[in-house]
């Protein structure tokens, strides 16, 4: 049947490694020189907007399901010869529903719900795509699109779809100052 298996007579896949042990199963790739370990996914598919790559990361449910948590694809966004362009989605199991929590495209990165930080800083929202946002050791958050906008420490500023903009603190815009 042309499968490998390592600890098991049955092997479910190509190569299938098994252990039944409360120690971690773990893969080893290793370089003793100073060239890179690597491991490396390939196909011949080569479609726009085909997932041709995926790690999946499964587990046991409390029934004993195997159940697919959370995975990571590779998604060919553009196979232009000279112009390529790659994706990755990062999805994890939510409410037993697949949801992408994190997109790497062309175009940026896209996140779905909350971005959480350290020092319980949040970016609330539910997806950023261009752009950045820093938290500056000043204490200032640095907000970029195509021009820059800086809010100080504490400041707030929220930009609805329809229109209406709120600002709290010191608001400077096209070089003027004025204070709320």
């Amino acid at each position: 049947s042309g499968q490998v298996g390592i600890g098991t007579a049955s092997p479910g896949s190509k190569l299938h490694l098994y252990r039944n042990d409360t120690s971690t199963n773990e893969l080893l790739i290793e370089n003793d020189g100073t060239g890179d370990a690597a491991l490396s996914f390939r196909s011949d598919n080569n479609t726009d907007g085909n997932n041709f790559s995926s790690i999946y990361f499964d587990a046991n449910d409390e029934g004993n399901n195997n159940t697919r948590y959370a995975k990571i694809r590779a998604f060919i966004e553009d196979n232009a010869a000279g112009d390529e362009d790659g994706k990755l989605v990062f999805t994890t199991l939510t409410g037993a529903s697949d949801v992408n929590q994190l997109i790497l495209d062309s175009l940026g990165a896209t996140f779905a719900g909350d971005i959480k930080l350290a020092d319980n800083k949040k970016i609330k929202g539910t997806t950023y795509s261009a752009g950045f946002i820093s938290f500056e050791s000043d204490g200032e958050t640095r907000i970029s699109a195509n021009d820059d906008v800086v809010i100080g420490y504490g400041e707030t500023l929220n930009i609805s779809n329809t229109g209406v903009s709120t600002f709290a603190g010191d608001v400077t815009i096209g070089g003027t100052s004025s204070e709320h």
